[in-house]
């Protein structure tokens, strides 16, 4: 039975390694633009270009001796927002990609399993020779 699934297995290891790879490629890629290159990304151009005309709304309401508190997020504590979720957001990504290339690995190494060394067989005790 383990030998007839071993071509199956081996299969979705190397599926598993190269989508694996293949992710990371892109969301490094796609991370590179918009760090080094953000004015060719049109999203994030329209994000931050229309950060500080969205509608102006409170973080944090709070009420103290019957009187409404409110506080405001500034624009760039926004970017910084949006920023920061973007980071946090790849590093997520980049996980899940880590996640299938090691779960490929781990399916090989068990397929390629080294057997495990037999114990040497000791010779059956002697009886120690009568003494004359």
């Amino acid at each position: 039975m383990q030998q007839q699934l071993k071509p199956l297995l081996m299969l979705v290891a190397v599926v598993l390694i190269l989508g694996g790879a293949g992710l990371a490629l892109c969301f490094g890629y796609a991370a590179w633009q918009v760090l080094y290159h953000p004015e060719k990304v049109e999203v994030v151009s329209y994000v931050l270009n229309n950060i500080a005309t969205q509608q102006e709304s409170p973080a944090v309401t709070m009420h103290i001796d019957g009187r409404v508190g409110q506080y405001m997020l500034s624009p760039k504590i926004k970017a910084f927002g949006l920023a920061y979720l973007f980071i946090v957001g790849l590093g997520l990504l980049v996980s899940i990609a880590r996640c299938l290339s090691d779960a490929g690995v781990h399916i090989l190494k068990a397929i390629w399993a080294q057997p495990t060394p037999r114990k040497a067989q000791t010779a059956p005790a002697r009886k120690p020779d009568a003494a004359v």
